[in-house]
């Protein structure tokens, strides 16, 4: 199944030092980065917080990177202020889009497009907008994705969630997001403090919920009496109702205590 995505863009980072530059200001191994798998990573800010998470790819010499577009404005003007200092250049790939595919087509693609892995039953094709327009899609909802990643526990970086979560927080260390052994790079002091030294209580979890329309990334999660205990990530309608990552303390879950959002009751999966 071929599925639009207008609200993903793309951006690429070139020039002689892109390599080093990007190994300073990114979370995962720059060296993993190839022309046939998308490898996560994210961008965060000088206290550990997520700007952005997005997947990545090394085409020639070029290195480009996937992510929503509400987020990917902010994200290459922040980085463009490092890379003034390096011989790297920023900029969105205005003449790429993507699409993605559940499932392996054996439809014949355009040259000019790649598909890159993303796992075992999903791929992106980035190529130029006229190219992948030829391309017939079966659902122009970006739900279908949504519904993927969450599934696959991929957690998404909205604009509404912008600035405010640590990596720990969405399982991005379960999900090989961060390098801890390549070096500096931005917010890693905290980042890294986190893992050998401090207790983690909460983490990222799929949730299901029967109601008819999907809460907002940032939305509150309650318990029964209505405190506040956890945060959604990302939300998308399926066919088993609104299926959510959510992020709650480890304990308030194994505990089974019932969890909330807007007078709906979430069970977790």
């Amino acid at each position: 199944m071929f599925i639009n995505l207008p609200h993903y863009s793309i951006f690429k980072v070139h020039g002689a030092q892109a390599k080093t530059f990007l190994q300073g200001q990114l979370t995962g191994d720059i060296e993993k980065l190839n022309a046939t798998d998308m490898c996560l990573t994210a961008y965060c800010d000088p206290k550990g917080r997520l700007w952005s998470i997005m997947r990545g790819f090394k085409h020639g010499t070029d290195y480009y990177f996937h992510l929503p577009t509400e987020v990917m404005n902010a994200t290459i003007g922040d980085l463009a202020k490092y890379a003034v200092f390096s011989k790297v250049a920023v900029e969105p790939a205005t003449q790429s889009s993507s699409l993605a595919l559940l499932g392996n087509e054996d439809n014949k693609l355009p040259e000019d497009v790649l598909k890159l892995k993303v796992d075992k039953d999903r791929w992106l094709l980035i190529g130029p907008t006229d190219s992948l327009n030829n391309i017939k899609t079966d659902s122009n909802s970006p739900d279908a994705w949504n519904i993927a990643e969450i599934r696959a526990g991929i957690p998404t970086i909205w604009e509404n969630t912008m600035g405010k979560l640590l990596p720990h927080d969405v399982n991005l260390i379960e999900l090989d997001a961060v390098c801890f052994t390549k070096g500096c790079y931005k917010g890693q002091e905290i980042i890294a403090r986190m893992q050998y030294r401090g207790q983690r209580k909460k983490k990222m979890y799929h949730a299901v919920c029967q109601m008819n329309s999907c809460p907002l990334p940032g939305s509150a999660i309650t318990d029964a009496s209505g405190k506040n205990v956890g945060e959604i990530v990302s939300a998308a309608m399926g066919e088993k109702g609104c299926e959510i990552l959510v992020i709650l303390p480890i304990a308030l879950v194994d505990e089974k205590v019932d969890i909330f959002c807007d007078g709906n009751i979430f069970r977790i999966l």
